[in-house]
């Protein structure tokens, strides 16, 4: 399942003040419940912080505002993203990366990367010393 790009937008008083973009990538041929799992993830992290995110970024756009009349003319837009792809290792495993990030203008203000591993046969998470473990066995990474 690929749920390709999709972005929702906040406008306050005509003004694009929040833009949130999310996407699932390279679930196709995974399991259902893996699926399932991060499309949920996700889709509860847009309801979730894009209210928050709403609320925060209406009272910067209000203190500009009410600074200047013409600041909030030059109001520089928040972007909210999460972005969730997989990949396989081997046919048995699988790399779920989840990338969150909120940036204004050319600033970042938060970026966070976490990482999943999963045995797609048992469909089971495991910890990246597991999985290390378990390429190790294969002889796929070799041991320093």
């Amino acid at each position: 399942m690929n749920m390709g790009a999709k972005s929702e937008s906040l406008r306050y008083f005509g003004t694009e003040i929040l833009r949130i973009t999310y996407s699932i990538e390279g679930f196709d041929g995974i399991s259902e419940k893996i699926t399932r799992f991060y499309e949920s993830l996700i889709l509860k992290a847009v309801s979730r912080d894009g209210d928050k995110l709403g609320d925060i970024t209406k009272k910067a756009f209000e203190t500009a505002r009410n600074e200047r009349a013409a600041s909030s003319a030059f109001f520089k837009r928040y972007n909210y993203s999460l972005l969730c792809r997989s990949e396989k290792i081997e046919e048995k495993y699988l790399k779920v990366t989840i990338s969150v990030s909120l940036r204004r203008a050319s600033e970042n203000l938060f970026y966070v990367e976490n990482v999943h591993f999963w045995n797609v046969e048992g469909a089971y998470m495991m910890s990246e010393n597991g999985i290390k473990k378990a390429l190790l066995r294969k002889g796929k990474i070799v041991k320093k």
